[in-house]
């Protein structure tokens, strides 16, 4: 295993994350296909539990793997720091695992306002130790800048799923057999990859440093309990649309919703790529005191990533009402009508995610935290308010509004602490708004400021083409001599 540039790590962890969006939505659509709306419903919030749990038991403590991993490099202390970390994950994962296994039934009542669904809480809590060793396993390789081995796990652990799942739900047909697919591939990826992390530390160091840290579990969850809080209230952002879905309308109306937000999803994983892959580069940069080339390529990253990411929105509205009716048929076509808003959210979720880099290099890892309190009553309150009046739509809207104030505090707090903010990057960043205009003016105002941006100083500059377009030549041309 190989560490590599910038360049070849976005395209190694970008190519993998598409074809892992791809995998995803291919098994969401034969999930959605052979479980109906209302299975189908009742499967989305069993994985929402799952993740909800996996952040909590996870302490947030992965999060840390990219910016402290450099800083163990140096001191020999890898092994140390890992094993101790992954102790407590581990333990505090197979605690809270058994809570749900022992008691099912209140955990159905609270989620689904039913207790008859126990066999699915009970594949939850065998699910949450396994995901949440596994979450650790990839944001170690991560960490290491092993991005060939963090991406081909994720892919791998999603394929199996796809194909496993859907071998059980042709068999079985129930929310509880999809989500029994998803424990079994969590199982087979820490069989085939956990050796390998293995063997890579072992080679890194092959004498076990024992590092003399007093208060080591307190200053590192000083770090991490905000990547605790903040995925909790994340989760919590997300889902709080499809709960009150579940509560206020049908299953089949929250399955209806969930197929548009697995579609309108995938365009998050360009974003994920490039957020996953420069944190840690940012991180030893800031580490080896070039501060100013780590906030650069930030900059870079935002604008690079805003623009293209807004066409392919664009794509994604256009042609959803057409992919959902051929891929999903007929009973899920009302989604197709939330689209633009989703795709906004998640363009907005990206956004943050970058900017948010800069708050970690800062170890203010707390502003997440600030932007979703504020903005989670908000969401509560105008998703009550508009899915009476909207429906799937309302809930579309309230969670995208939602989010705009999310944005704009965390993108404020990050300004106080010192990020140089410039009007041009930010006028990048909200080139997503455009979608919501009419298809054709949407059209015609994301060409127009797709021109600015290549064609002209105002929104990129031709120093800043020049060097993100020469990094992508080196990286073709290292392809073509390989």
């Amino acid at each position: 295993m190989q560490r590599d540039r910038i360049t070849t790590s976005v395209s190694l962890v970008l190519g993998l994350l598409l074809a892992q969006k791809i995998v995803a939505f291919v098994r969401g659509v034969v999930f959605a296909r052979l479980l109906g709306t209302s299975e189908y419903g009742v499967y989305t919030l069993g994985f929402f539990l799952i993740l909800i749990m996996v952040a909590v038991t996870s302490l947030g403590i992965p999060s840390a793997f990219g910016r402290y991993a450099p800083r163990y490099q140096t001191r020999k202390g890898l092994r140390w720091f890992f094993r101790k970390a992954y102790i407590l994950n581990i333990i505090f994962s197979f605690v809270v695992g058994a809570v749900v296994f022992i008691f099912p039934s209140f955990f159905s009542t609270l989620i689904y306002g039913d207790p008859s669904h126990t066999r699915v809480m009970m594949i939850v809590a065998l699910c949450v130790p396994g995901l949440v060793l596994l979450t650790n396993l990839m944001h170690t390789f991560s960490g290491l800048k092993l991005f060939r081995a963090s991406s081909v796990s994720q892919f791998c652990q999603a394929a199996f799923f796809a194909v496993v799942g859907t071998i059980l739900v042709l068999a079985y047909a129930s929310a509880s057999s999809a989500l029994f697919a998803l424990a079994l591939s969590i199982l087979v990826t820490l069989v085939l990859f956990m050796p390998l992390l293995i063997r890579y530390l072992k080679n890194e160091e092959p004498e076990y440093n024992r590092l003399d840290e007093p208060g080591f579990y307190r200053r590192l969850l000083r770090f991490t309990i905000w990547f605790t809080v903040t995925p909790i209230l994340i989760q919590i952002f997300h889902y709080v649309d499809r709960l009150t879905l579940q509560r206020m309308l049908t299953s089949s109306d929250q399955g209806v919703y969930s197929a548009a937000v697995n579609l309108s999803a995938t365009i998050s994983a360009v974003g994920l790529a490039v957020n996953n892959v420069i944190f840690p580069h940012l991180s030893t940069a800031w580490e080896a005191g070039k501060k100013e080339q780590a906030l650069l390529s930030l900059d870079l990253a935002v604008k690079f990533t805003a623009v293209p990411l807004t066409v392919i929105g664009l794509l994604l509205i256009l042609l959803g009402r057409p992919i959902i009716l051929l891929l999903l048929g007929e009973a899920y076509v009302a989604g197709a009508d939330v689209l633009p808003y989703l795709v906004v959210f998640y363009l907005l979720t990206i956004s943050v995610w970058l900017f948010g880099v800069y708050a970690s290099l800062v170890e203010r890892t707390y502003v997440s935290t600030i932007g979703l309190v504020t903005a989670l009553p908000v969401n509560v309150v105008l998703n009550l308010v508009l899915i009476p009046r909207m429906g799937i739509v309302g809930a579309g809207l309230a969670t995208m509004l939602s989010y705009v104030l999310l944005w704009i505090v965390v993108v404020g707090i990050c300004r106080a602490f010192g990020m140089p903010l410039r009007p041009r990057t930010v006028a990048a960043s909200l080139f997503p708004f455009l979608l919501l205009l009419p298809p054709l003016l949407a059209a015609c105002a994301v060409a127009g400021a797709t021109y600015l941006c290549f064609r002209t100083e105002w929104i990129i500059s031709r120093d800043e083409r020049r060097r993100v377009f020469g990094e992508v030549g080196l990286f073709l041309g290292r392809l073509r001599n390989r």
